[in-house]
């Protein structure tokens, strides 16, 4: 059985890898069940399946500088836009396994003081929708400065459910599409086509798109320079 120890994870909130700052990350991941009990049940409760809800709860060093995570929460306290991934080891290989939410707020955010401690802040993310559990990354943390395409990470087959792609842009100058691609066969004799698209994008921060659907046994990350500059991001696909 694989195992890992949580100081070999990386993680990124919104346009920011976060390795360095959180301590700790408690996802919590729940259905919202309804009671549908009725006079016939037979003597049992019964309960209908109804959303998918998340939550995460995070802790991390204070940091009291400008782009520092101390004024991330700030800017992301009710605000849409908290998209979170978390990768094993060091997110530095096409492949490498990971977990990607869906879009979340971040509900709720404290400073405790502890004399003779170090100040850590602490901070609720809650999400709806469906978790990525099986996610792969495309796109290790790097800059890019001109149209491309990423590594192919085999799947070993399609899969029929659809998935989640997420994308955190941690620096950007001009403006750039970027994708996620799939084909039968590496881009043989079935050519690459898109699953997920960001387009225009000018600013930092973070995207997650849900499909739906097959996804074909390959994937990749690929990117577009519409407008010349640099683009500094990491991608990844969760299959369903």
């Amino acid at each position: 059985m694989a195992r890992m120890h949580g100081s070999a994870c990386r993680a990124y909130l919104a346009g920011r890898d976060i390795s360095g700052d959180v301590t700790s990350i408690s996802p919590k991941l729940e259905c919202r069940t309804h009671d549908i009990t009725r006079l016939a049940s037979g003597g049992w409760a019964e309960s209908w399946p109804g959303l998918l809800v998340w939550s995460a709860d995070l802790e991390a060093f204070y940091d009291s500088a400008v782009g520092g995570i101390g004024r991330q929460f700030e800017d992301l306290l009710g605000a849409a836009g908290g998209v979170l991934s978390v990768y094993d080891g060091n997110a530095d290989s096409v492949g490498d396994a990971g977990v990607l939410f869906s879009d979340a707020i971040l509900e709720s955010r404290d400073q405790p003081v502890d004399v003779g401690e170090m100040i850590k802040l602490k901070g609720t993310l809650r999400g709806t929708g469906r978790v990525g559990l099986h996610g792969r990354l495309l796109h290790p943390l790097a800059t890019e400065v001109a149209t491309g395409t990423g590594a192919s990470c085999d799947n070993g087959a399609s899969s029929a459910n659809g998935g989640r792609a997420t994308l955190h842009i941690t620096a950007i100058t001009g403006t750039w599409t970027l994708k996620i691609q799939h084909s039968n066969d590496d881009g043989g004799t079935d050519p690459w086509s898109d699953v997920a698209t960001v387009s225009g994008k000018t600013a930092i921060g973070a995207t997650t798109i849900e499909v739906t659907g097959t996804i074909k046994r390959y994937v990749r990350a690929a990117w577009t320079a519409d407008v010349a500059g640099s683009c500094t991001f990491i991608a990844g696909f969760a299959r369903y």
